[in-house]
C-alpha cells in the first residue's frame, strides 16, 4: 500500500521574509541542518533567502503562515508545482497559452 502521508518540500531559499505557525506536527530543517521535530503552536521564522525545507509523516502540513517583503520574485531553483491529482511535474512550456481571437 502506498505512502501517502509522507511529504518532503524540498530545500529552497525563497526572497519573502516568511513566518510559519505549524498546526500539525512536522519536521523542518533551515540552511543545512538536519530535520528538527517542530511541535504544533512553534513559530518558525525564515529570513529571505535561508534555505528550509520540510517534511510531514502520516499528517500532512496545516499551517498559518505570513510572507513579506519580496512575494513577486521566484526562486531560481524552485521546482515546477504539481498538477492536482497527479504525481508529473508541469512545465511552463507545455502550458497552453489563450490565444487571440481575430474580429472578422
Amino acid at each position: 500500500m502506498p505512502d501517502r502521508g509522507r511529504r518532503t518540500r524540498p530545500r529552497l531559499a525563497d526572497p519573502a521574509d516568511e513566518v510559519y505557525l505549524p498546526l500539525t506536527g512536522a519536521r523542518w530543517s533551515t540552511d543545512q541542518s538536519p530535520y528538527v521535530a517542530r511541535e504544533p503552536g512553534t513559530a518558525l521564522h525564515h529570513a529571505p533567502a535561508q534555505p528550509h525545507a520540510i517534511h510531514t509523516d502520516a499528517v500532512p502540513l496545516l499551517a498559518r503562515y505570513l510572507w513579506r517583503g519580496d512575494l513577486h520574485t521566484r526562486p531560481p531553483h524552485r521546482p515546477t508545482p504539481l498538477k492536482p491529482g497527479l504525481n508529473t511535474q508541469t512545465s511552463a512550456t507545455t502550458t497552453p497559452q489563450p490565444q487571440a481571437r481575430a474580429h472578422t
